[in-house]
């Protein structure tokens, strides 16, 4: 993943983020490594029709899944997309960026012009907006270590943005 494809992870880019499309993956992560409503609740997740029928049965209401929004007028727009299309079609009508931990999706987005960010990202976004604390922090990345393997960038770039944030909030 080219340098230019990840300029927006920064502390600025973290500190404007309000909203974001978010595809099934990234709301698994989160939850399993037990972030998933700190997270909701730091910035507003919004997906399409098809991550809630994958997401059935997997993530709980109370876990966090009934702040997420369903993109439900016009869906008949996402009929006949898989998921992933799904997502990037959200995204670009609503000019928001997405969330996802699928190198493949985040390289579709980046095509559009889309910024993309990763959960491991939203750990980073939690910090700066001391929704969590450090403790909290390192447990959650741990757990999220053990669920994801990202690309080297993406890792590099995160941990960059993690000091960066460290000598801002102490």
């Amino acid at each position: 993943m080219p340098d230019d494809q990840l300029r927006h992870l920064s502390l600025d880019g973290l500190r404007s983020l309000e909203a974001l499309i978010t595809d099934t993956s990234s709301l698994i992560y989160a939850n399993r490594a037990g972030f998933l409503l700190p997270l909701v609740r730091a910035v507003r997740l919004t997906a399409p029709p098809g991550v809630f029928d994958e997401l059935r049965g997997k993530i709980s209401r109370e876990a966090g899944l009934q702040f997420v929004t369903r993109i439900e007028d016009n869906e008949a727009v996402y009929r006949g997309y898989k998921v992933d299309a799904q997502v990037i079609v959200a995204a670009g009508q609503s000019r928001l960026p997405i969330l996802s931990d699928d190198l493949t999706l985040l390289g579709r987005a980046a095509e559009h012009e889309i910024a993309g960010y990763t959960v491991r990202a939203m750990l980073e976004l939690l910090l700066l907006r001391q929704r969590i604390d450090l403790e909290s922090y390192t447990r959650f990345k741990r757990s999220l270590s053990e669920l994801v393997r990202y690309a080297v960038p993406l890792w590099v770039a995160a941990e960059e943005l993690h000091w960066q944030i460290r000598k801002e909030i102490g």
